[in-house]
């Protein structure tokens, strides 16, 4: 199954992002509507895994993996809807410093 990888800041505006995917409370992931995302995304065999990292990880470090169930252009933007969550490590990334 082809996958893709987002890469998240772990806290956004005061969220904390891997928390929320874990929980449930985040399901849709935004990208700006370029290049780079349109050939990941939506041309050629659409993904249907998504992988969320907190930056740019070494080798075994956690990551959440979901089922992705729907990808459509609204404005500038590309919406990446996703459920089934699962984490793939039992190691959680600290918290950084705000």
């Amino acid at each position: 199954m082809k996958k893709v990888v987002f890469r998240l800041k772990r806290v956004w505006e005061g969220r904390d992002l891997w928390a929320e995917i874990l929980r449930g409370r985040k399901t849709v992931e935004y990208r700006n509507n370029t290049d780079y995302w349109r050939s990941r995304l939506l041309e050629g065999k659409s993904p249907r895994i998504a992988w969320f990292t907190v930056g740019y990880p070494k080798n075994n470090v956690p990551r959440l993996e979901a089922v992705i169930t729907e990808i459509h252009i609204k404005l500038d933007l590309i919406h990446t809807h996703f459920r089934d969550v699962v984490l793939i490590s039992d190691i959680i990334p600290p918290l950084s410093s705000v």
